[in-house]
This record gives C-alpha cells, structure tokens and sequence, in this order.
C-alpha cells in the first residue's frame, strides 16, 4: 500500500485452495483521533477502524461469494 496525506491505498491478492484468485483495492481515509475508514468493492457501505500503539482494528460488513450464492459477513 501507499500514504498521500491523509489518504491511502491498500491492494490485498487472494489465492484459495480451489483455485481461484481474488484481488481486494481498498481506499483508506485517516480520519481524528488515530481513526480510520475505508472503501473496496466488495465492502457494503463503509469499513470503520482505528489504530492503538501496534494493534489496527477493522470492522465491515462484505459481500462474500459462495457458489451461486451470496453471504453478508462481519
């Protein structure tokens, strides 16, 4: 990933066992107070979370495909 400012840039890749592949680009905004939120595709609505010291925290509602079927996860 990469900082400008105040917003970032994550790409996470994803290899499963069946073989499929799977590419995640997040946007990611700092917001006050050590508090962050962030945008992907795939992520209903908004991811909201914060940093303590070394430990993140980031909570989301995803859309998560699985076979002809969709599944809301947190």
């Amino acid at each position: 990933g990469e900082w400008r400012g105040d917003e970032g840039t994550l790409t996470e890749h994803f290899d499963y066992y069946d073989g499929q592949k799977q590419k995640r680009v997040w946007t990611i905004k700092r917001l006050a107070d050590n508090r962050y939120e962030g945008r992907a595709d795939d992520i209903i609505g908004k991811a909201t979370g914060g940093v303590a010291g070394n430990a993140a925290q980031w909570s989301y509602v995803m859309d998560l495909p699985v076979g002809d079927t969709t599944y809301k996860i947190t």
